[in-house]
């Protein structure tokens, strides 16, 4: 049940990325047409759907791990994994910006639709 459950807790986004783009108008005419409309243009809504997946992903791989894995005391993390984890967290946000940057909040969540 564990593989299960966070599998499906990833497949949410999934699913979501699925139908936006596939269904590209269908969705355009639900984010007008129903209490959607109240979070803004269609691109807010995806922002605001990836928010609420990445809770599920998170939570998903929280119970995984909560579950299936031993507790790990933060005495035991070394200076070097602090440091290397720190550099890719910042390396990530830095990717992260940049691709915010090159292409804007409508290319990162609604690609070319």
């Amino acid at each position: 049940p564990l593989f299960w459950t966070n599998f499906f807790a990833m497949a949410v986004e999934r699913l979501c990325y699925t139908i936006v783009w596939v269904r590209s108008r269908w969705f355009m005419k639900l984010c007008k047409n129903t209490f959607l409309r109240e979070w803004g243009t269609p691109v807010d809504v995806v922002v605001r759907l990836f928010f609420f997946n990445k809770l599920f992903q998170f939570g998903g791989l929280f119970f995984w791990y909560y579950y299936s894995a031993p507790w790990f005391s933060v005495a035991n993390v070394t200076l070097f994994q602090w440091i290397t984890g720190l550099q890719l967290f910042i390396f990530g946000q830095v990717l992260n910006n940049a691709i915010y940057r090159a292409i804007g909040k409508a290319g990162v969540y609604y690609g070319v639709r």
